[in-house]
């Protein structure tokens, strides 16, 4: 199909790259997938720290990604600092995301637009802890436009310019729950952004405060 047009655009520039390898000769680009407005949160911060992931859970990697986060880095989080309480919202959980949820983890299922506004306002953290996938997720998007902390994996961060500025990025469970266990540290201080904008040079956006400094893996 590509051989057939003039010119071919993908969201991701991680996409773009790959098939300029395999079709060298084929104009191929990338345009933004959004334009975002920020969008103010009345944020309403609990004494234990809530920690959110949304995702739905037709698509395999959102499984595994659940499993994974609790049964590697939460209890490393929980290490750190102590009782958290994780919130996994999405249509569609199957039998294995079902019974994650214990006294602190409630499996919702489908949430409105409304309850999810809601959650996010609660979250200290929001995660997206993908193993495995491609493209630009929506759910990261939506987390940095509510202002919500952010930490993610190189495949949660795929397509997005100048990740680093805007989220904490790791693949290993370690550096995973210490960027969380310092989000939940500092939520106290928020997030205020300054402008947020995706153009053609990649996604820019300025915080009052930096983001956690944690390695990123070569």
């Amino acid at each position: 199909m590509i051989d057939a047009v003039d010119h071919t655009v993908y969201f991701s520039e991680v996409e773009v790259q790959t098939l300029a390898e395999i079709l060298p000769t084929r104009d191929i680009r990338s345009i933004p997938l959004y334009i975002l407005e920020d969008k103010a949160l009345d944020r309403r911060l609990d004494e234990i720290p809530q920690l959110l992931f949304v995702a739905g859970f037709n698509h395999p990697p959102n499984i595994d990604a659940a499993c994974w986060f609790v049964s590697e880095v939460l209890p490393l989080i929980e290490k750190t600092v102590g009782s958290v309480h994780l919130h996994i919202a999405g249509s569609n959980p199957n039998k294995a995301v079902q019974e994650l949820a214990s006294h602190n983890i409630t499996v919702h299922g489908y949430v409105s637009d409304e309850a999810l506004l809601d959650l996010y306002s609660t979250s200290h953290c929001a995660v997206v802890p993908l193993r495995f996938g491609a493209g630009v997720k929506g759910k990261v998007l939506e987390a940095i436009q509510y202002g919500v902390p952010l930490v993610t994996t190189h495949v949660g961060a795929e397509g997005i310019p100048d990740y680093q500025k805007v989220m904490a990025v790791s693949d290993d469970p370690v550096s995973f729950a210490k960027a969380v266990a310092e989000n939940v540290r500092e939520a106290n201080i928020p997030l205020q952004p300054r402008h947020l904008q995706i153009e053609q040079t990649g996604l820019t956006r300025t915080f009052q405060r930096k983001m956690p400094s944690v390695p990123l893996p070569a």
